[in-house]
């Protein structure tokens, strides 16, 4: 398995699970300024907004998936997994979050725990080149 962030930076991962833009609310704004933050690499604004976005919205599976990868990118493993849970809980289905809890995960160290996150990333999603590189 190759390191979780030189995967992310490698692959564009970011904006797999950017989602939707939203506009009008503020949770919608700060979600949009937390992902707009992240592709331009700035993890403090983007776990910022994002973390704003979190809380004022609990029901995304998107503001949670972004908010691991922010945290991914800091390095910030703990709290990786802890958001990605999160997601995952909200919506099992999306091979995202599973990749998201996957690098997460391998970054804490927790190697097998990874390998199962990316194995059912994969099986939601066969066709992503994405997770094929992080298992591969």
């Amino acid at each position: 398995m190759r390191p979780a962030t030189a995967f992310f930076l490698a692959s564009g991962l970011w904006s797999l699970v950017s989602g939707p833009v939203f506009a009008a609310e503020q949770w919608e704004n700060d979600f949009n300024e937390g992902v707009a933050a992240g592709k331009q690499g700035d993890w403090d604004t983007a776990v910022d907004k994002l973390t704003s976005a979190a809380v004022q919205k609990t029901d995304r599976y998107e503001v949670f998936a972004n908010l691991s990868l922010a945290y991914t990118e800091k390095g910030d493993w703990a709290n990786a997994v802890i958001q990605a849970q999160k997601a995952v809980a909200l919506d099992p289905q999306k091979s995202i979050v599973h990749l998201a809890l996957g690098l997460g995960q391998e970054g804490a160290g927790r190697k097998e725990e990874a390998l199962v996150a990316y194995k059912r990333a994969s099986e939601l999603d066969p066709s992503n080149a994405d997770i094929h590189l992080t298992v591969g």
